[in-house]
This record gives C-alpha cells, sequence and structure tokens, in this order.
C-alpha cells in the first residue's frame, strides 16, 4: 500500500482473514474513501488511520463480532478529531463494545469526541445500545443534513438543540424503543416537509406543531398515527392570527401577534382537551 501514493479509495469490507494493516498504511495520504466495516477491530487501527486527514468518508461500522478484546479501539478518540475533512462517517454498533462496561461519565467523556467536523454530511450512530446522551459538539456541525439513531435504545429524548439546526434534512429514529417524547414541526424547512420522520417514531409522547401548514391529507397520512402502538400522549398544535375576525382564542388575549391552541389526547385516560 504505502507505494500506492496517489491512491483514494480503499475498501476492505468484511475481510476477517486479515489481522492487521501494513506499516506503510498511513502514508497514504490522498485516502479519501475508507471502509473498514465489519472489520474494524484489528489491533493497530489507531496507528493506520493516524495522519489519514484528507479522509472525506469513513466507515467503521459494525466491528468484527469475532474478536474478543476491542481495548484497542478505545485509542481511536484521540485521533477522530483530526478527521476534518470527512462528509460521512458511520459509528453504527461501533462504540458498543466500548461503552459495555463503562459508567454513564466515561462514556459522555468517550462521545465527546465527536466533535470538529465542519464539513460532515451524514453521521451513523445507530444501534449504539448504550448510547443516552448525543454530543452537543453535534450542534455546530453546520452541514449535516442526516443523523441516523434508529437501534439507540437507552436514547431517551433529543435535544432542544437539534431543531435550531437548519441544515439538517433527517432524524432516524426508527426502534428508538426508549424514547419518551419527540417534538416535530410542521413546514419548518420550506423546501421539504420532513414528514418521513415521523414514519417511525415509536416515543411514548408526540407533539406535532403549526399544523396549518399541513398542505394535504397524503401529507398527515404519513404519519401514521394508527401504527404508533407505544403512543400513550398526543399533542396536536396549530396557530392562528390574533387579528383575523374568524379566529377564535380561548381564554386571556396573546400579547404576542400569534398565540398557541392545543389539544391533547391521551390514549391512557381516552379524552381530549382544548386550551
Amino acid at each position: 500500500f504505502g507505494d500506492l501514493r496517489s491512491l483514494s479509495y480503499i475498501n476492505l469490507s468484511h475481510c476477517y482473514g486479515l489481522s492487521k494493516l501494513p506499516e506503510s498504511f498511513p502514508n497514504l495520504k490522498n485516502l479519501v474513501h475508507l471502509d473498514l466495516s465489519f472489520w474494524s477491530c484489528f489491533e493497530g487501527i489507531k496507528t493506520a488511520l493516524d495522519g489519514l486527514t484528507n479522509l472525506q468518508h469513513l466507515d467503521l461500522s459494525h466491528p468484527c463480532p469475532y474478536r474478543a478484546d476491542y481495548s484497542h479501539l478505545e485509542g481511536l478518540k484521540g485521533i477522530l478529531g483530526q478527521f476534518t475533512r470527512l462528509q460521512y462517517l458511520n459509528l453504527s454498533m461501533f462504540l458498543n463494545p466500548i461503552f459495555y462496561n463503562k459508567s454513564e461519565k466515561e462514556i459522555r467523556e468517550f462521545i465527546a469526541c465527536i466533535k470538529g467536523f465542519c464539513r460532515l454530511k451524514h453521521l451513523d450512530l445507530s444501534h449504539n445500545i448504550f448510547l443516552r446522551d448525543l454530543p452537543k459538539s453535534i450542534r455546530g456541525f453546520d452541514r449535516l443534513h442526516t443523523l441516523d439513531l434508529s437501534g439507540c435504545i437507552r436514547l431517551k429524548k433529543l435535544p432542544n438543540w437539534i431543531r435550531t439546526m437548519k441544515s439538517l434534512k433527517s432524524v432516524v429514529l426508527t426502534n428508538c424503543e426508549g424514547l419518551e417524547s419527540y417534538r416535530f414541526v410542521v413546514g419548518a424547512d420550506k423546501k421539504e416537509n420532513k414528514y418521513v420522520q415521523l414514519e417511525d417514531i415509536s416515543s411514548k409522547e408526540l407533539v406535532i406543531t403549526c399544523l396549518e401548514k399541513l398542505e394535504s391529507v397524503v401529507q398527515a397520512r404519513r404519519i401514521r398515527l394508527e401504527e404508533k402502538q407505544q403512543l400513550q400522549k398526543l399533542k396536536l398544535r396549530w396557530t392562528v392570527d390574533k387579528n383575523e375576525p374568524d379566529s377564535y382564542v380561548k381564554g386571556n388575549k396573546a400579547d404576542s401577534s400569534r398565540v398557541e391552541i392545543e389539544s391533547d389526547s391521551s390514549f391512557e385516560e381516552n379524552e381530549t382537551e382544548g386550551s
């Protein structure tokens, strides 16, 4: 590998027979695409990746299940931050062997190493079953458009700041069984209404706001409320202009030009409230 200095693409996925990479691997300074999926647990992975700062696509998903010693994966904590040109990073299941015997504090300290990816567009953290919180550093990924959290069964909620990320188009939450609440804003992105995010939501509470921006029955059906068996509380919110003559606002007058009307449906108590 060391003599192939112009090499830009390497796929070593499922290469279980390899025990290590050649010592000359770090010389591939022009490497842009590296796929080590289903085989990223080899000894010396830190040395192999150190210095490959031109990487734009890095797949470390599904560490090899046939190795019992994953301690060398922890060494990546010190070098992930140097891949500032990454546009795609796949860490699906990668954190499981690192986190399974660590405290929540240690997990938070390790996950904080996912930072500095100012060009990142796609981040896959799916099926990391010990992941409870998202690192705050993600809010600084100004180009991120896809965040895959599917199968993160211990994730209870999404941070409020995730809704302020203007570039984010899709948050995948399929099979996030521990998710307690999810909030969706209709028409938050004028170019793309992201109803696909709601199709697989399995949270106990679902809040849908700005319903007045819903444009068609087809869009409403994509939410698939009838399939959400874990849903215990549904909040439907829409806004009206208080200056419109036909608008009716229950309660006191609002100070702002727009007020919120909320309809709550609790499936546990089988009742509907308006406020």
